[in-house]
């Protein structure tokens, strides 16, 4: 009986937003980092998008995020600072290390991988120079993209 109602109780809960983590190297200094290697997540706290780097069991810089309303333009003047960053999220199992070391069809791993990602972390800055601004976008269950925008 205890279990049973343990059960339901856990079918109630409501769902716990995915953390999404990622490694990422900075080859120069970004908006309050230094260059070195990170590892970023983002997760939500009480509705609002949280994005964390830290080194070790060090947090080296949190930025508070906000949604980008449909009708606001990206600047004009931004410049890439680095590629994009495809993030996992913790809903997704990691495959363990014997079943990413064998090829299942004989092709590369990074061809047979089957992953389908649902958020990916981009930096640009100005133009003109100035801070850096981070972009995450996480797409939702009818496929639309959400995108927050971290500034430093």
């Amino acid at each position: 009986m205890v279990l049973l109602v343990a059960f339901l109780a856990l079918l109630q809960a409501p769902a716990k937003p995915p953390v999404y983590r990622g490694p990422i190297e900075l080859q120069a200094a970004i908006g309050g980092l230094e260059k070195g290697r990170y590892e970023m997540e983002v997760s939500r706290s009480a509705g609002d998008y949280v994005l964390t780097f830290s080194q070790g069991d060090q947090k080296k810089l949190t930025l508070t995020g906000r949604i980008q309303r449909p009708e606001e333009e990206p600047p004009k003047d931004r410049v890439p600072v680095m590629g994009a960053h495809f993030l996992r999220s913790s809903d997704d199992p990691l495959p363990t290390g014997q079943e990413r070391q064998f090829s299942q069809t004989g092709a590369a791993q990074y061809e047979e991988e089957k992953r389908e990602w649902k958020a990916v972390m981009r930096i640009y800055k100005s133009a003109q120079g100035g801070n850096a601004w981070f972009v995450f976008q996480e797409r939702g269950k009818a496929g639309a993209w959400t995108t927050v925008l971290f500034k430093p």
